[in-house]
Formats: structure tokens, C-alpha cells, sequence
């Protein structure tokens, strides 16, 4: 008996021993397995973390490098305007750099101004500004030369023909103030006297600089202080490798941080328009709160789960998994939203886009969506419903321009082409994107960008090539275009053979009519002048005005003397008929002057002077004439 009990006491004892040994292996073996699981997710959040961070340093250089981009494209605006005319008044050069909306899209901008250099090179007074406040104004005249800074950063923008920032000065406008905050930078671009897009500026032909005086601070404030920018940000000037200079701090950088707190810190290098700067960027605790892992105590509670509930381990193992894929799903969709909204704020207020390139769809923000006239809860469009809005004359090159940037041909996909709105009308805008995200053998899967309306500036541009070209009186090409299509001409026959006439027109006793009936009337006279020329002529010929009451024709095809006849006889003819100018009626006649290309000549001077000279021969003997200067027989 005794050893019978002795016996089961044993095997109890065993039994007992066994139970509790089993729970706590399993147990220990759940706490390390638990604690693996959370080594493993915490690093893979901080990994997402740095990620995160690393795209939205990137965004923040792109965006410091485009607001300077942005002024320096608005330079090149204004020097069109320079190539464009003969002459630029103060009114004309208020007026278009009204139309760019420097203070609007551009905070921080002081003035924008040109600045005229005398004829013998020793001084560059400011001549016109804007805008025409009275701080602005009191400066003008002052000549940019006089002060050793400016006058480096002038010499060295004509030097390498492209716009060029000053070292940091205190601006003219404040110069009494003496105070920090009036602190600016320049940034300058010369203007040629002969042909003011030139990429390489001769001293001899220099007329000038148009530039732009801004206070980087308030540039940078606008770009980066506000909701949305949740990194400290200290922009240093360090053009000068003894002495970096503090240029911004932004307002998040400035604020008190949690004792302990560990910041992800990064420096950017880079040059920009003959500065080089550099950009101390950090994470912020506002950063780092979007990215709180609250989803490591489910990790312990479910370990524990496994380690105390051995009967459903497998149950709870296929829960984790379900929990973490869930969760990885969470913050994969978490991090698609930051970035197509981080994008949005890079963008600056234009139309957002974002292209799912495996499934076809494409995702736009509110603000696109109002660029083509849509309200801002219609249903998101598929990349097939974006691509039939291009307009079919520009459908190819975007294509093939994006085609290109997802094979890698090329580094960027920027492209400006029309989209139709909801309307049906077009609009021109510009785009720009890029792929963030490939798949595990580098296939791009999406791609992030902007699309910005730029129908305005399509119509600055085509009124400066309006005016450039054409005659505002009388609607006619030009002097400029006259020789441009004159020397088109020239390079046909010499290329091709074949021929062509040169028709001189002036108007008899014109000056009659002027001076009897005011400048009006005579202007009435000219433009009538102009629309039967056009008539008398074909479509393929080319009628233009000189200056004043003097034409020209440039005839296609024309070399037998009959038919030059016939065409100069309707054209006479034309002109007799009367005009009638409100109460008065005119009848004008006119003296012509024929050259024939390349009999007469081959080069525009001198097809021009022996046509001229033909119609003063014709004027000679009288009204309502023409000779040619020679005609071979036919």
C-alpha cells in the first residue's frame, strides 16, 4: 500500500511537474517569440518613417529650387517682351509684368524692374519699376553700379548671359531703414540690344538688365510656414565656404520639442542661379505623430494570447496574420494619400493628378477637376477618359513624351498641350509628374503630378507675336515679317528654282489727304488701301506694309511680263475704285515698282531697292503707273 501510494505520489508529482514545466516553456517561448514579432514591426515602421521622410525632403528641395525657377522664368517673359519690340515704354513694361501677377503668385517680390546701361558703359541707372509705389519710385535713376555687390553680380550676369542672384544686400528701397529685415537678394538677366533672346551677349550690344528684388525670407515663409509642412527647415547661403550664412528658419524649426526626442536630420547641397545653398532639414514631433505606432500593443496582446492559449494557437497565429496584413494595408493606403496630397502642396495650388498605370484609373484632385470646369464631387476619371481630353494635335507628343519618361529615354515628363473642358472648350496647361512608386523588377506602377493652367500666359505670348508681326493699323504683316517671309522667298528659288516678283507700291498725293483731312481719315484711306490688296492678290501672295503709305507684294510664280502686267493693271484698278471715309469719299491711285527674283537680284536689299527704284521711274512719268525694273522675255 505504502508503495503504491508512494508510486502515484511520484507519477502526480511527474505529471504535475510536466504541467507546469509545458505552459512555461510555451510561455517563454510566446514572450520572445512576442518580442521578435515587435523588434520586427518596429523596424519596419521606422524604416516607412525614413522613407516617408526622405520623399518629403525631396518634395522640399524641388520646391525650394522651383520658386527661384519661377522668377527666372518670369524674367524670360519680360525679356521677350524686350525681343518682341522695337521699343519698350514705361507703360508697356508696367503693364505686361501686371499680367504675370509677380505679387500674387510671388510673395516676397519688392520690385521688378530694368535697369538701362548708359552709352559708355560706366553706369546702369534703374529706368522703369514695378510696382509704381512710392518706396519703388524714389529709386529711380539710381544708378545699380554704385554699389560694388550689385555691380559683381551685373557684370558676371552679361558675362555668362544668364541670370545671375546678387550676394545678400540690404535693398535700395529700405537702404534707411537699417534694419535686418530689409535684407534681399537680386537676381539678374541681361538684355541684348539686337536680339534680346540671344544666348550669348556680346559687351558691344548690352543695353541692360531686367531683375527682380525679393526678400527670401517672405519667399521662403510663403513656400513653407503653414499647414502641411510638418518639417524645420534652415536655409543657409553658403556661396561662401568660410561663412555660411543664416538665410530662413522656418516657423516649425523655431518650436519647443519633448525632452528626449530624436530627430531624422538631413543636409541638401545645392546650386542655384550662381549661389550655392544649403538646406539643414530635420523631423519634426508633428512628423513623426502621423506615423505613431499604435499597433505594437495588439502585436504583445496577441502574443500573450498565443503564449497563455495554447488550444488556439493556430487560430491566433492566422489572426496575427490576417491583423498584419490588415495593418500593412492600413498604412500603405496611409502612405498613397500623404504623398498625393504632399505633392499637392509642391504643386502650389495647381490640379493634382495620380495615375494607377496597372489598374487604369486615375485619381485627381479637387482643384484639377475645376481647372476643366467639373464640380468638385464628379465621379474620378480612368487614364483612357484624361487621355481622349488632349487635343488631337498634341495627343502624340504627350504621348510619346510620357512613353519616353516611363522607359526611362528621358529624366522628366514635363509637357504643355490643350485638354478640352466640360464645356467642350480648350485649354492650355502645363504638366508636369513623376513615377513614385515600381514594383519588385522596377515596372512603374504609379505616377504623381501636376497640371497647371497656363492659358494666359499662351495668350501673352501669341498678342507679343500679334504685335511683332503684324500691322496694327491695317492688319498687314510688317516690315519684320515682310523680310521674314521676303528671305523665305530667296531660299526657295536658290534651293528649288523658279521665281518670283517683287511689287513696291506707294500712293500718289497721299500726303494731300493727310494734311487736308486729318490723320483719320488718312488712316481710313490705309486701311482700305490694305483690304483691296489683299483681294486683288491670291491667297499665296504675301501683301504687307512697310511704313506710312508704302507697300509690297510679294507675287509667287510670276516672271512673264504679261502676267505681271495683268496682275499689277487689276491691282491699279482696285485702288481707283472710291473710298469712302464718313462723309468724304477718296480716290487714290498709286506708282509700282516690279523685281523679278533672281533676274533682278537675290538678296532682300537689293530685290527691295530696285523695286523701289522701279516705282520712282513709274512716279516719274506720272500717276497711276508701274515698271518693272527689267523683265527677261518670255
Amino acid at each position: 500500500m505504502q508503495g503504491t501510494r508512494r508510486s502515484h505520489t511520484r507519477t502526480y508529482l511527474r505529471l504535475r511537474y510536466h504541467f507546469l514545466v509545458l505552459p512555461l516553456l510555451v510561455l517563454a517561448g510566446g514572450f520572445l517569440l512576442t518580442y521578435a514579432s515587435w523588434l520586427v514591426f518596429d523596424r519596419a515602421h521606422q524604416a516607412e518613417v525614413r522613407r516617408a521622410f526622405s520623399v518629403q525632403v525631396d518634395q522640399t528641395l524641388g520646391q525650394f529650387q522651383a520658386r527661384f525657377l519661377q522668377y527666372q522664368s518670369r524674367l524670360e517673359a519680360i525679356r521677350a517682351l524686350f525681343a518682341a519690340s522695337d521699343t519698350v515704354d514705361r507703360f508697356e513694361f508696367v503693364e505686361f509684368v501686371d499680367t504675370l501677377n509677380f505679387q500674387k503668385q510671388s510673395p516676397g517680390i519688392v520690385a521688378v524692374g530694368y535697369i538701362a546701361l548708359n552709352a559708355d558703359k560706366t553706369k546702369a541707372n534703374i529706368e522703369y519699376i514695378y510696382p509704381e509705389t512710392e518706396r519703388n519710385l524714389a529709386i529711380i535713376g539710381v544708378d545699380a553700379f554704385s554699389d560694388p555687390s550689385r555691380e559683381t553680380a551685373l557684370h558676371e550676369s552679361a558675362k555668362a548671359s544668364v541670370a545671375v542672384l546678387s550676394n545678400p544686400t540690404r535693398l535700395l528701397q529700405y537702404e534707411n531703414n537699417g534694419t535686418q529685415d530689409d535684407t534681399g537678394y537680386l537676381l539678374f538677366m541681361p538684355i541684348d540690344a539686337e536680339f534680346a533672346l540671344s544666348s550669348t551677349i556680346k559687351p558691344s550690344t548690352l543695353m541692360g538688365w531686367i531683375y527682380i528684388a525679393f526678400r527670401l525670407d517672405e519667399t521662403l515663409a510663403a513656400t513653407f510656414d503653414g499647414q502641411g509642412f510638418e518639417l524645420a527647415l534652415n536655409v543657409f547661403d553658403a556661396t561662401d565656404t568660410s561663412a555660411r550664412q543664416l538665410v530662413f528658419t522656418s516657423d516649425i524649426a523655431s518650436e519647443a520639442r519633448p525632452s528626449g526626442f530624436k530627430s531624422l536630420v538631413t543636409t541638401r547641397t545645392v546650386s542655384l542661379l550662381g549661389r550655392t545653398w544649403e538646406l539643414d532639414i530635420a523631423s519634426t514631433p508633428k512628423f513623426h505623430d502621423q506615423f505613431r505606432n499604435s499597433s505594437g500593443g495588439w502585436v504583445i496582446f496577441i502574443g500573450l494570447l498565443l503564449s497563455a492559449f495554447l488550444a488556439v494557437l493556430t487560430w491566433l497565429v492566422a489572426d496575427r496574420t490576417r491583423a498584419l496584413r490588415q495593418i500593412r494595408r492600413i498604412n500603405h493606403q496611409l502612405q498613397v494619400s500623404e504623398q498625393r496630397w504632399k505633392f499637392a502642396l509642391e504643386g502650389a495650388g495647381d490640379g493634382v493628378w495620380d495615375h494607377d498605370i496597372v489598374a487604369g484609373k486615375n485619381h485627381v484632385s479637387a482643384r484639377w477637376k475645376t481647372l476643366l470646369g467639373f464640380e468638385p464631387e464628379e465621379t474620378t476619371e480612368s487614364i483612357e477618359a484624361w487621355a481622349s481630353r488632349i487635343h488631337p494635335d498634341d495627343y502624340p507628343v504627350v504621348m510619346k513624351t510620357m512613353t519616353d519618361y516611363i522607359k526611362g529615354e528621358r529624366t522628366d515628363y514635363v509637357v504643355e498641350h490643350r485638354m478640352r473642358c466640360k464645356d467642350g472648350s480648350w485649354k492650355w496647361v502645363l504638366e508636369r509628374g513623376m513615377i513614385v512608386e515600381r514594383d519588385a523588377v522596377g515596372n512603374p506602377v504609379r505616377m504623381v503630378g501636376t497640371t497647371a493652367d497656363i492659358s494666359r500666359m499662351k495668350a501673352s505670348e501669341a498678342l507679343i507675336w500679334q504685335q511683332a508681326n503684324f500691322d496694327a493699323l491695317t492688319g498687314l504683316p510688317n516690315r519684320r515679317m515682310f523680310f521674314d517671309r521676303l528671305e523665305t522667298e530667296i531660299a526657295r528659288v536658290k534651293r528649288y528654282g523658279g521665281v518670283f516678283t517683287l511689287l513696291f507700291i506707294d500712293l500718289d498725293e497721299f500726303k494731300e489727304i493727310n494734311d487736308g483731312f486729318g490723320h483719320q481719315a488718312g488712316d481710313d484711306v490705309l486701311k482700305g488701301v490694305g483690304r483691296r490688296l489683299r483681294v486683288a492678290v491670291r491667297t499665296t501672295d504675301v501683301v504687307a506694309r512697310l511704313a506710312g503709305d508704302e507697300f509690297t507684294i510679294i507675287l509667287s510664280q510670276v516672271n512673264h511680263s504679261q502676267d505681271l502686267e495683268t496682275i499689277v493693271n487689276k491691282i491699279l484698278d482696285s485702288l481707283q475704285q472710291p473710298i469712302n471715309v464718313g462723309d468724304h469719299v477718296f480716290t487714290v491711285s498709286a506708282s509700282i515698282g516690279a523685281a523679278v527674283c533672281p533676274y533682278d537680284g537675290v538678296s532682300a536689299d537689293d530685290l527691295l531697292n530696285k523695286a523701289d527704284r522701279a516705282m520712282y521711274w513709274a512716279k516719274a512719268k506720272g500717276k497711276n503707273r508701274w515698271q518693272s525694273y527689267s523683265m527677261p522675255v518670255a
